[in-house]
């Protein structure tokens, strides 16, 4: 199926018979309906308080009592379109991405399925949110093939916001990435016998995190002087700005970054250096960090906790067990509880710096003990998704 194609009664397109929507009230009427019920209520607390499993039972318990189809029996060999109303009503889209994305953290196919119906059911000016995680859904399902030519597409097209391009740009290097650290992985860490091919875009992945982010700031107006900051901070032909480390006033590179969707691509610039630590200068692995701890303390943003962890690995590498506990404890301040990808990810890194001492060796086990229960409890691919930049509707 191609990305952009809609309802135009071609292969693979699903529609909806008149008879169906017999059964079904008025938008109006329907949207009202719906708003009051104690599904959807309870769904939507779920859905915010990230308990997805849960929030996917009670979303498709919404769509069940309202006859709006959930599963690709529902709408497989119905002749008609959806009326005009229901392609563009933002309520209905939001109430599928919604039910979709819920999908992703408990059922991929089911979120797949979902995803593809949807994009040949609302139009195409509402639909980029189910574009991206239409083909998040078919990653996880394991074909990056398809995803990564889309991603491609999206971050070239003209006709998109720079926003929107820079979400491509972001997804499209965390394909590249997760395919040279699978490779790496099966010849076992040797960087010298991987293919030219994963070499070449394993190179690309640190400019398209840095085109993210200039993407995203350049979206809104901007003077001329912060233009000149970013572009030297985000200069995609050195790994960190030169001129920043001789620079009278720092404090204006520290603070230059604003966009709420910039964090999830520091903090992805920051996991790659971690891959590269044995090379990379440590110039520009402290400057790094330095930029993404500043942004997201200031923005308070849900990756914090991620941020301190990572900067803890890091000065753990560098034989500095005591700030590294103490960056640990403070992002366990911040995720204790949440049993989530965060809280486990946090808990594994504190056992593992715990367990450099002998003496610490029961209080290393009970982290990492906790981390593979919350592990159990959440899909093998929350990790890769935490990694994504992914809009809603």
């Amino acid at each position: 199926m191609k990305i952009y194609s809609h309802c135009s009664k071609q292969p693979g397109c699903f529609h909806l018979s008149k008879r169906y929507f017999s059964r079904i009230k008025p938008i109006k009427d329907l949207e009202e309906n719906i708003l009051n019920m104690s599904q959807y209520q309870k769904a939507t607390e779920f859905f915010e308080n990230k308990d997805y499993k849960k929030a996917s039972l009670y979303y498709r318990a919404v769509l069940h009592k309202k006859n709006l189809p959930y599963k690709e029996y529902h709408w497989k060999g119905i002749e008609h379109d959806w009326t005009e109303s229901y392609k563009s009503n933002i309520f209905l889209c939001k109430l599928y991405d919604k039910t979709a994305y819920s999908y992703l953290y408990s059922d991929r196919r089911d979120a797949n399925d979902l995803f593809r119906f949807c994009l040949n059911l609302f139009n195409k000016d509402i639909s980029f949110p189910l574009i991206v995680k239409y083909n998040l859904a078919q990653m996880i399902l394991k074909d990056t093939v398809q995803p990564e030519k889309n991603f491609t597409a999206l971050k070239n097209d003209e006709d998109l916001t720079k926003e929107q391009r820079a979400i491509a740009k972001n997804n499209l290097a965390i394909i590249l990435l997760r395919k040279y650290n699978e490779f790496l992985v099966k010849v076992k860490g040797d960087r010298s016998i991987i293919p030219e091919k994963y070499v070449h875009e394993y190179d690309q992945v640190l400019p398209f995190f840095k085109e993210a982010i200039k993407g995203f700031e350049t979206s809104q107006e901007r003077t001329e002087e912060e233009t000149e900051i970013l572009n030297t901070l985000l200069n995609v032909t050195s790994i960190g700005p030169e001129d920043f480390y001789d620079h009278p006033d720092k404090a204006k590179f520290y603070d230059i970054l604003n966009h709420p969707l910039s964090g999830i691509s520091l903090t992805n610039i920051c996991e790659q250096i971690m891959i590269d630590k044995l090379w990379m200068e440590k110039k520009h692995t402290t400057f790094w960090f330095m930029v993404g701890l500043k942004y997201h303390e200031k923005h308070e943003t849900f990756l914090l906790a991620k941020h301190l962890s990572l900067l803890a690995l890091y000065y753990n590498s560098q034989q500095n067990p005591t700030v590294s506990e103490k960056l640990l404890l403070r992002a366990l301040q911040i995720v204790e509880g949440r049993k989530d990808i965060h809280e486990s990810f946090t808990k594994k890194i504190l056992g593992t710096v715990l367990m450099g001492d002998p003496e610490r060796k029961s209080e290393a086990d009970k982290y990492i003990s906790e981390a593979l229960q919350i592990e159990n409890q959440i899909v093998p691919w929350a990790g890769l998704l935490s990694r994504m930049n992914i809009p809603f509707v």
